[in-house]
């Protein structure tokens, strides 16, 4: 393409490869400036191009892309040749161009790959160090710089000498000329000091490039950090080593086989209580042929996990094979599995449960003899409570009837004689009740009887049969009401003593004006039971005690009395095995109250709402 222009840049003659790259005839080109087919931004490089043409420097080369006629953008090389007229001004110039749009599409292609590359190489996650063929380093990588914690133009001076730990500088030299001759790949194990002064385990590979002819013109080094790996392989290896001490020192026989059976490892005490060594010992049957008539037992659950993969345990009798008694062993086997979910191995412990079998024995055996013995005690007090009630029942009696004047009068003295014994008899016969009671419930003979009942029509019988003892007592019996209590399922008579029971310690630790008040409700958990006094209280830390049997808080926080701790122990039985439960709170000074709660079971569905 040939053109020749004025110096504004009009066309005054161009030749028809000219015109055909714009898709014009030469005609249609003459006469119009050619800077109107450069685009903008290139525009101002091209008349300072021209603007720096001198008559001893009258050539400039200016490449710009050309939107041609097709719509395409095609890039036109022009080297262009100022004309300058006698005085030195700029005449015309004449411009010699080529497409050269393959070539820039090809240095475009080439630039990408190099970018390409370099951000390949900067990002790689291995050092890339490349040397000539006598070792001198011609390029290194970031992360070859990063390593060592170095900047790459020092790795490039040669500061990575001072970072090597092992080999040494001169050692690696030396095994890298004699390898550089061979000319064959290479690698070496080498520890550094990377960034902040840590030792690395670095992986350095060596691979020759090589020419056409096939001479080495350059060398490859690739730096793999290992130091992870490393430290992962310490700490297994230290686990293994910690593994198979545990092992060794644990005081359970532990044994390791493969998936049929074979062992393949086997611990001091596996050896210890079977009296089998690994050599000995070889498969599991061995073991199983020291398990007497369990033998087949033994095979048949190992058998079992063979084919389900599932853990097992069996206790089995043992006899050592060197002779001596039988014992007991507890074995235990779980599968291992492979990353495809096959069994791969069993991994199992035996322990010796002689010691504790026996002790179990022992224990059953003295349990037996408690029971016997407890129930050997129930019979006898079953049998002298109800020997030492008639007497007791007639000493009552007569002292109701000779109080009572019905044989003749008595003188005052006569009359506290034998109203101190009728008390002593009361006194007596409640307690042998009590103790009676006791017996029962633990024998297992007091068991509720339950039937449908009003509960709050057996609170108020149980006040009216209190009501003159608390009047005798100066004590004021209240009814706080029940509100729309619903029929329970339980047994009435249990009620009732549990009710008679909390009223009989209520009066007679409230002193003479104090009031006790009973009430009932429907809560969110069940039936509410609660008598209240309002006597000296007791200590928190009593509180937890007293449902124990005999139990009685010290007489100088309560009114000296006649009761020898059995009632609020007979009150929790009987409210247990309802499957209620029994609560107390006492302020010292103010009072005590105590509630009885019976669970939503017992409670017939009335539809009756919660209080």
């Amino acid at each position: 393409m040939v053109g020749h222009f004025l110096p504004d840049t009009t066309h005054i003659h161009v030749n028809a490869a000219l015109a055909a790259a714009h898709g014009r005839r030469p005609e249609e080109m003459i006469g119009r400036r050619f800077i109107a087919t450069v685009p903008e931004d290139y525009r101002p490089r091209l008349l300072a191009g021209l603007a720096a043409c001198r008559p001893e420097r009258p050539h400039f080369v200016f490449e710009h892309p050309v939107r041609v006629a097709d719509g395409g953008l095609r890039w036109h090389r022009w080297t262009n040749c100022a004309n300058f007229d006698a005085t030195g001004r700029l005449r015309d110039f004449t411009s010699f161009g080529h497409d050269i749009t393959e070539f820039r599409q090809a240095q475009q292609d080439r630039d990408a790959a190099r970018r390409r590359l370099d951000t390949i190489l900067d990002h790689s996650p291995v050092g890339i160090v490349y040397t000539s063929p006598e070792g001198r380093i011609t390029y290194a990588n970031r992360r070859a710089g990063e390593l060592l914690g170095l900047e790459p133009a020092e790795f490039l001076a040669g500061a990575w000498r001072g970072r090597l730990v092992d080999p040494v500088p001169e050692v690696l030299a030396e095994m890298s000329r004699a390898n550089y001759q061979a000319g064959q790949p290479w690698s070496v194990l080498a520890r550094a000091r990377g960034a902040g002064e840590a030792v690395l385990t670095l992986f350095v590979q060596f691979t020759p490039e090589r020419g056409a002819d096939g001479a080495v013109v350059a060398w490859i080094a690739t730096m793999t950090d290992l130091t992870p790996q490393a430290e992962t392989n310490r700490r297994l290896a230290e686990s293994e080593r910690r593994y198979l001490s545990l092992c060794a020192d644990a005081p359970v026989g532990i044994f390791h086989t493969d998936r049929h059976g074979r062992l393949v490892y086997v611990n001091g005490k596996y050896t210890e209580l079977t009296g089998l060594t690994l050599d000995a010992a070889q498969r599991i049957r061995r073991f199983c042929n020291h398990a007497g008539a369990q033998r087949d037992e033994l095979l048949g659950a190992w058998r079992r996990q063979r084919l389900d993969g599932q853990p097992t345990s069996i206790e089995i009798e043992y006899q050592h094979p060197a002779g001596g008694e039988m014992r007991w062993l507890f074995c235990q086997s779980t599968p291992l599995h492979d990353e495809t979910g096959a069994v791969a191995g069993f991994v199992g412990t035996v322990t010796d449960l002689t010691e504790r079998r026996r002790a179990e024995d022992a224990l059953r055996e003295a349990f037996e003899a408690a029971e016997l013995a407890n129930r050997a005690k129930s019979r006898f007090l079953a049998t002298m409570s109800h020997e030492l009630r008639t007497p007791l029942n007639a000493i009552i009696g007569f002292s109701e009837l000779l109080l009572g004047n019905s044989c003749g009068r008595l003188e005052a003295r006569q009359r506290e004689y034998v109203a101190d014994i009728l008390a002593s008899g009361q006194h007596l016969h409640n307690l042998i009740t009590d103790i009676l009671d006791i017996a029962r419930i633990e024998s297992g003979q007091h068991r509720p009887q339950p039937e449908r009942m009003d509960l709050g029509q057996v609170c108020r019988t149980a006040m009216r049969m209190m009501r003159e003892r608390a009047v005798a007592e100066g004590v004021v019996l209240r009814e706080q009401g029940f509100g729309k209590l619903p029929e329970i399922e339980a047994d009435p008579r249990m009620l009732r003593q549990v009710v008679l029971n909390l009223l009989g310690n209520a009066i007679r630790h409230t002193p003479r004006g104090g009031t006790v008040s009973v009430h009932g409700a429907l809560t969110g958990e069940g039936v509410l039971i609660e008598v209240r006094d309002t006597g000296c209280g007791i200590p928190a830390r009593e509180l937890p005690k007293l449902t124990q049997p005999f139990y009685q808080v010290d007489s100088d926080v309560s009114r000296v009395s006649n009761g020898v701790g059995l009632g609020l122990f007979i009150v929790r039985r009987l409210v247990e095995a309802h499957g209620g439960r029994l609560r107390m709170r006492s302020r010292m000074g103010e009072g005590t109250q105590v509630e009885i709660l019976l669970p939503e079971s017992c409670i017939q569905k009335s539809g009756v709402p919660a209080a």
